[in-house]
């Protein structure tokens, strides 16, 4: 998590991504490197002495024994319990209240990428001070950055601008797709999710190239269903003299509105559900859209739970010979017991007994 969290700062940070390079590996670097996409491009640099002073500040009053978003609430002034009292009659408490977290996470970010701060490596990482943090804090050296932090939550805005989804769509969508889950006796959420409706009463998709556009429907649901919905909107553009608007969406754009909520149920159980309502693997793959080994993987979590009898998903003469290429060759990888099988046994029922196995010993 940590190499993780290190990866995520490398993509995020606003100062030379080479000098963050070679400082990870224990090498100096000069601030600008004239060849990385921050040095090379004509960013405007701020002074944002004042900020890191304030965030140096903070991490010195709590004596480095804190981590990011402790440090950060801190500066903000948070009313959460969380914040020790002792902490609140401290000068620096509240001095940042003027800029949002994400804003001080991002020159946080920089300041650990330029060497101003460290975050140690345990399993919760602590901030503290470096050798370069005490000119800083004196105000003997300036600390410039990209600017991009006043920014950054204003562009994100301008980016998240949505159009209204009509609501009475929503509903005359929301009520077919319960008609069509009834009918093949599925849960509503397999046919479209409620994310996917809402796109659909967003942008009015008109041909079946429009739908493919909207997020979550896949060829099969669009071969399936895709016809229904599509004469549904149709006849409600026609009633209300509303022209597509799928032209306005961009590509991997999820709809921000806000839309009645649906619990979203684990995977695995909506696999189970299908199953238990006498769907078989294909079937439920192709209402999924997965592929039949993630379904196979799926019910056979189950056998191992003990929710689904071993018997239902392989025949009982086959578990006997599947058992003993378990244990000649181990339960991974699946290749070999394939093999030594045959043709005449199948991933998912291998998968299905080492499961059972699993369970039983």
């Amino acid at each position: 998590l940590a190499k993780l969290n290190k990866m995520a700062g490398f993509c995020e940070i606003r100062t030379c991504r080479r000098k963050f390079l070679l400082n990870y590996f224990g090498e100096e670097a000069p601030q600008n490197c004239g060849n990385c996409d921050t040095c090379v491009n004509d960013y405007e640099k701020i002074d944002a002495t004042i900020p890191a002073q304030k965030l140096l500040s903070a991490v010195f009053r709590l004596q480095g024994r804190f981590g990011a978003n402790y440090v950060v609430d801190f500066l903000k002034g948070s009313d959460s319990e969380k914040i020790r009292p002792e902490h609140k009659l401290l000068k620096t408490y509240g001095a940042g209240a003027e800029l949002s977290k994400n804003q001080w996470m991002d020159y946080l970010r920089d300041l650990v990428a330029l060497g101003y701060l460290q975050q140690t490596d345990d399993k919760f990482p602590l901030l503290k001070l470096t050798e370069m943090s005490g000119p800083v804090l004196k105000g003997e050296e300036q600390v410039w950055l990209v600017k991009s932090v006043a920014q950054s939550d204003e562009k994100k805005k301008a980016i998240r601008t949505e159009l209204p989804y009509e609501k009475e769509l929503f509903d005359l969508l929301k009520s077919l797709r319960k008609q069509l889950a009834d009918y093949d006796k599925i849960p509503p959420y397999v046919v479209f999710s409620d994310a996917t409706l809402v796109e659909m009463a967003t942008y009015f998709p008109l041909t079946t190239d429009d739908m493919r556009k909207i997020s979550g429907i896949g060829e099969m649901k669009l071969e399936r269903y895709g016809g229904n919905f599509l004469k549904e909107i149709q006849q409600y553009c026609i009633d209300n003299q509303l022209s597509s608007k799928i032209h306005q969406k961009l590509p991997g754009r999820q709809p921000r509105n806000s839309a009645p909520k649906e619990e979203a149920p684990d995977t695995k159980f909506i696999s189970l559900d299908l199953f238990k309502r006498g769907k078989s693997v294909a079937e439920i793959a192709a209402l999924r859209n997965l592929g039949i080994p993630t379904v196979e993987s799926h019910l056979a979590h189950f056998i191992a739970t003990g929710e689904i009898d071993l018997n239902t998903i392989v025949e009982e003469w086959k578990v006997p010979a599947i058992e003993t290429a378990i244990e000649k060759h181990g339960r991974y990888p699946l290749r070999p017991l394939k093999d030594a099988l045959g043709d005449d046994y199948s991933y998912g029922e291998i998968k299905a007994v080492i499961a059972w196995m699993e369970k039983e010993y």
